[in-house]
Parts: structure tokens; C-alpha cells; sequence
């Protein structure tokens, strides 16, 4: 091996066992080096000049910056590093903390991902130097307050030329419908959740594959429903887990409750009224106790309306009870039957009539006993109490088919073994307000 004059290298047959071998073709011969090689002056291989002007091969830049050619030379940049040791690339940054840590502290885009072949200009993902993402859109919509962290446009969807409301963390856009898609096993649930500082499930609202439902619950899932709407869009649940309208057990709207809420009565289940109501009080008011209030929000009785009433239509009792032997006439109907016509004769059958619960309250009794030629060949009816406004302590109304005597006074002929009677309650006893055939006796 030799050196010319001008400093360059000429190959030349010359072996150092374990460090050089040269040959002198260039094309065909073997030159091989052991050990490091040190060139002063330039280099080209195949006319090509490696370095130049004592660049040498000296790295650009500092410790961990990606080398680029510089204009011929090696460099480096402090915004594109490459950490070793936790193997982390940093792009505008010099101190990654990922992965991939893109950072910029101009107003240029951080990151965009677009392919030749979609529909549309739009990039497939995009992220702004403000924070924003986009997906379908290179210009994700935010809100004034810049609340809004991702816009997703529909594939060749059309910007509505619209910005999001206030504290709108997630944009939906298209030009067509929008929506949101929950896909699960049969068995399992889509839901979403709202939470705060106190717990992470305060309510939720999910769909129920089993039993077609959506339920809105509050924090114990599937066991406090609030209101649940059956799918099938005949029913709605409120307050109640039986779901009562399935099956044939069906109906439109199920309130019920088991606690909260006061009212006359027991739990508030309805409430309806208007702000330009005259008065206070509510439309239609109902109790858990099943009461029903029109006009007022405290119900005393099933039916409580406050104010007129007009039907239009025919109005009749329904409320009608049939008694055939001694007892107690009810005072929560408002008929009442005494059939003693199947009953053995020569025989007065006795009964009480209960008070009634509140004053006002009507009350009509219709008798029926045996009528024959004698006491023994009739029967006769007796109603009596303490609580029948009489003259005395007591009150006595008697039906009979035939003559009886009363305490060996005068007798008294029954023409008519059927008797009625209509009365009121005043608040601590009967008034008998109309009497047809029936007897009155005090004591």
C-alpha cells in the first residue's frame, strides 16, 4: 500500500497479517481493513464525495437528536429526538414523555392521517395546535369558551356551518342523520352513566335487552328504576320495578311508589298544575293512600273535588251492599239491600249502620221483609242505634209485613213490607232526610 504524493491513497499488493490486505485493481481486487481507518482529506466512492471541507464523519447535532442531511453534512435538532433509554421519539419537543410526543407551541397542526382513496379531501384524523381532534374534518368546531374537544364528521359529510353549544365535549355531524350506535351481546346492556365528586354512578340510563326496556335508574343498576319505557312504545313505568305493563297485565302509564314524597294520605304519585291557574291548588293531586284530589292538594276522601260539579251524563250508585241476616250496615256504600224475604217469619231482624266518615255523607237503605196474615205468618226488619237523630238516645226504624206491638202500646198496621230511606251524616249521626213506609221510634 502506498500514498502518492498529492496525499491520496494507491492500492498496491501489500499485506499486514491481521490488520490490512490491498490489492492493485480496484475492480477486482480485495481491499480489506482491520481496525479503524483514518482519512485525511476527502473521500468519494463511485465519484461520489462522502465528506468535504474536514466534515469527516462527525455526528450533527446533540446527544439523542435525529441526524438529516444538513446540506451535505450531518444535523441534528432539538425538536426531533430520539430518547434510548425509555424509548420515546419526541417531535417538537426534547424531552418526550410517550411513545410519540408531538408537541408545538405555534398555531400548525399537530398531527394529520388522510389516504389518497377516501371520499372527500377531509383527513381521516386530525389534531389541531389548540387541542382540538377531528375525525372527517380538518376544521373540528369549537364552542366560544372552547369546550369542545372532538368534532366527528360523517364520511363526505357536510359542515352545517354551525359551532357546538357551550360545555360541548363531543360534536356529532353529518348530512344526514347523527347518531350514536350501542352494539352488545343479547344479554348485556348499553348505558350511560353521570357521575360527580361523590361517586362515579350517581344515574344512568340504559336499555334492557330481556325485558325491551329502557330504564332510567339511579345508582344501583337494574334495581331503582325511576322510570322505564318499554320499546314497543305502549307503556311507560314510573317509580315501580314490576314493570305492570307487560304482557296481559298491560298499561299505558304506571305510577307507583313506596317512599318519598308527603302528602294527606301517604306519597305523592301525581301532580298536575298550571302557573295561570286561578288559586294555589293543583289540577288533579293523588295520593299513594289512593286518594284523588281535583282542585285541591288535600284530598279527605277517594273522590275530593274542590269546587261545583257538573255531570252530563246519568249518575247512579255503584256502591251496593246486600245484607240477609242480622248485622251491621256499612256506611262506605251507598246502598244498602236488607232481603229478609227468604228468611224465617215471626221474626224481627235487628241491624246497626256504622258512622259515617265525613259530614255530608249520603246514605240510602232499601228493605225488604215477609208480609202475611199474621206476626207469625210475616218477619219485620228493625235498624236502630245512637247514632239515628231521634228525640231520644236512640233511633228506630221498623218495616214489618204485619201488626206488632211495642211494649204492649198501640199497634200499628204495615201495609207495605218494603221500606227506603235516604239519610246524611252531619258529623256524629244519621239524619233521616226521606222515609218511605219505614216506622220511627225513639227511646
Amino acid at each position: 500500500m502506498g500514498f502518492g504524493s498529492g496525499g491520496g491513497f494507491t492500492p498496491s499488493p501489500n499485506v499486514v497479517p491481521g490488520s490490512t490486505q490491498t490489492g492493485t485493481d480496484k475492480d477486482t481486487d480485495v481491499h480489506q481493513f482491520t481496525g479503524s481507518v483514518d482519512i485525511t482529506g476527502s473521500l468519494e466512492i463511485n465519484g461520489v464525495q462522502i465528506t468535504t471541507n474536514g466534515g469527516g464523519g462527525t455526528p450533527g447535532g446533540s446527544n439523542s437528536q435525529v441526524q438529516y442531511n444538513d446540506g451535505g453534512s450531518f444535523g441534528g435538532a432539538s425538536a426531533l429526538v430520539y430518547d434510548d433509554v425509555n424509548n420515546r421519539v419526541g417531535i417538537g419537543t426534547g424531552t418526550p414523555t410517550a411513545a410519540l410526543h408531538v408537541s408545538s407551541s405555534t398555531s400548525e397542526p399537530l398531527f394529520r392521517v388522510d389516504h389518497s382513496t377516501q371520499a372527500g379531501s377531509q383527513p381521516i384524523l386530525y389534531v389541531t395546535g389548540s387541542g382540538l381532534v377531528g375525525v372527517g374534518t380538518d376544521a373540528p368546531r369549537t364552542d366560544s369558551l372552547d369546550t369542545n374537544r372532538l368534532h366527528i364528521l360523517g364520511e363526505s359529510g357536510a359542515d352545517q356551518g354551525q359551532d357546538p353549544v357551550f360545555n360541548t365535549l363531543l360534536m356529532l355531524e353529518n348530512n344526514d342523520h347523527a347518531g350514536i350506535q350501542f352494539m352488545t351481546p343479547i344479554n348485556k346492556s348499553g348505558l350511560i352513566c353521570w357521575g360527580d365528586a361523590d361517586a362515579a354512578r350517581v344515574a344512568h340510563f340504559y336499555f334492557d335487552h330481556t325485558s325491551n326496556r329502557f330504564n332510567f335508574d339511579g345508582n344501583a343498576f337494574g334495581t331503582t328504576n325511576v322510570m322505564s319505557i318499554r320499546s314497543a312504545g305502549d307503556s311507560v313505568n314510573i317509580g315501580s320495578t314490576d314493570f305492570d305493563m307487560d304482557g296481559s297485565n298491560e298499561a299505558c302509564l304506571h305510577i307507583s311508589s313506596s317512599t318519598g314524597g308527603t302528602g294527606v294520605g301517604g306519597p305523592v304519585l301525581l301532580r298536575v298544575d298550571h302557573a295561570d291557574q286561578p288559586g294555589a291548588q293543583p289540577t288533579l293531586f293523588v295520593t299513594g293512600s289512593g286518594r284523588v284530589g281535583i282542585g285541591t292538594d288535600s284530598p279527605s276522601q277517594a273522590l275530593d273535588v274542590g269546587g261545583n260539579v257538573s255531570i252530563s251524563g246519568t249518575y247512579g250508585a255503584t256502591t251496593t251492599e246486600t245484607l240477609t241476616s242480622n248485622g251491621a250496615i256499612s256506611a262506605n256504600t251507598s246502598l244498602s239491600i236488607l232481603n229478609l224475604t227468604a228468611q224465617s217469619n215471626n221474626t224481627t231482624y235487628v241491624f246497626t249502620i256504622d258512622d259515617g266518615s265525613f259530614t255530608g255523607q249520603e246514605k240510602k237503605i232499601y228493605a225488604m221483609a215477609t208480609s202475611g196474615s199474621s206476626g207469625a205468618a210475616s218477619n219485620a226488619i228493625q235498624i236502630s242505634g245512637t247514632n239515628i237523630r231521634s228525640n231520644g238516645t236512640t233511633g228506630y226504624m221498623v218495616v214489618s209485613g204485619s201488626l206488632i206491638d211495642f211494649g204492649g202500646g198501640p199497634q200499628w198496621t204495615y201495609n207495605a213490607p218494603q221500606a227506603g230511606a235516604s239519610m246524611v251524616w252531619d258529623g256524629s249521626k244519621w239524619l233521616i232526610v226521606g222515609n218511605n213506609s219505614f216506622t220511627l221510634f225513639y227511646s
